[in-house]
């Protein structure tokens, strides 16, 4: 269970950068 909540939370943290630099692509 503790495995699963620290993969979400990595996971979490490492598809957030990409939303953002897709979102900074479509705004250029």
């Amino acid at each position: 269970m503790l495995k699963n909540a620290t993969t979400f939370v990595l996971s979490r943290f490492t598809l957030q950068p990409i939303f953002l630099m897709l979102a900074l692509k479509e705004k250029n």
